[in-house]
């Protein structure tokens, strides 16, 4: 059977749940409960969070975000920390999806997969490659995108790690890439991958960025502590609708509200 996790932050659903029958079943039944499974699950079939997929344009990103700021009254610190860096959604608005960021402990609005990908690239923090070497690498579903020697790794996402989009095992050791980096084996040759703990605990929940390539973007899931490549919008989106958590209005609103220029 499927491995998961469930989180309910709130035991009791409120009386006016403003969410449509298909979201709630999506939910579990529960308005504020919602399956979190690690990212490094993502080999099973995982249910995906029911947001709206009515298109949102710049301008009501900014207003949706204006009108929640000017309901976020009494913030709690305590409970902004607590889900610093998670992706919250918000049950009894639609389903909207929140990423608190964990330097500012701000949540931003991402209305869809352009505006998360546009919002951690404005949010990203800048690494160099001797850095994010240190953290772990997780993988995502190909997500259809091109993987030349069918080895499970994305060929974005091998240029990003260096290892070689032609070959499923890079250093011909038997062994294919993506099981070397499941395993923590260098995919180059014989050794074992080296981590930093304090560096992954303290980047845990950002966005960084992999400042001396091409600028890819990683997103570090506190859950598990590892980086998992964001290549394009579809792999954004892909991420905020497995790894919400959801909050009521009453808890969410206790977390200020961020807004980025993501015209650019």
């Amino acid at each position: 059977g499927q491995s998961m996790q469930f989180r309910s932050v709130l035991k009791k659903a409120p009386d006016n749940c403003l969410m449509s029958t298909a979201q709630q079943l999506a939910l579990s039944g529960l308005c504020q409960t919602v399956s979190v499974v690690r990212a490094s699950d993502s080999s099973q079939k995982t249910p995906v969070v029911a947001v709206n997929k009515i298109p949102v344009s710049k301008v009501d990103i900014s207003k949706i975000s204006e009108a929640e700021s000017a309901l976020t009254t009494k913030l709690d610190k305590i409970l902004a920390k607590r889900f610093a860096g998670r992706i919250l959604l918000q049950t009894q608005k639609l389903g909207y999806l929140w990423y608190v960021e964990p330097a500012s402990l701000k949540r931003y609005y991402l209305a869809d997969g352009v505006s998360a990908y546009n919002t951690f690239s404005k949010l990203a923090i800048g690494l160099k490659n001797t850095d994010i070497v240190k953290i772990p690498v997780g993988l995502l579903p190909t997500l259809g995108m091109t993987d030349t020697d069918k080895d499970g790794l994305i060929d974005g996402l091998e240029k990003s790690l260096g290892t070689s989009p032609l070959l499923a095992d890079t250093d011909k050791d038997g062994f294919s890439d993506s099981l070397e980096i499941k395993n923590n084996y260098s995919p180059f040759n014989s050794s074992r991958l080296l981590y930093v703990n304090s560096l992954v605990n303290r980047l845990r929940g950002s966005i960084i960025m992999q400042a001396q390539h091409n600028g890819e973007l990683w997103y570090v899931n506190p859950a598990d502590g590892k980086r998992y490549y964001i290549a394009n919008a579809e792999s954004a989106d892909w991420l905020i609708r497995r790894l919400a958590i959801g909050l009521t209005n009453d808890n969410i609103r206790k977390i200020s509200v961020g807004v980025v220029d993501v015209k650019k």
